[in-house]
């Protein structure tokens, strides 16, 4: 077993065995991923050494919000 060989485990393919973990980049605009976010994960994505790509934590809750640069899923409307 090599680091850049694939990893093939039931439903889950994986290009290469080297992962992204995540980080608390506080990019967000105003709780959403804008173009800073996006630019910061798209240049993993696109490294052909990185098999996969975990995005920092978010809320889907008021209650879970750590600071003012979390991502958000939780919407008012609904």
């Amino acid at each position: 077993m090599h680091i850049k060989t694939p990893l093939d485990q039931g439903l889950i393919h994986l290009k290469t065995r080297i992962a992204v973990p995540p980080m608390a980049t506080q990019s967000t605009e105003g709780g959403l991923p804008g173009a800073r976010t996006t630019a910061h994960y798209k240049a993993f994505a696109e490294n052909p050494n990185v098999g996969l790509v975990i995005t920092e934590h978010s809320y889907v809750d008021q209650s879970g919000k750590a600071d003012l640069s979390r991502w958000r899923h939780a919407q008012r409307s609904v």
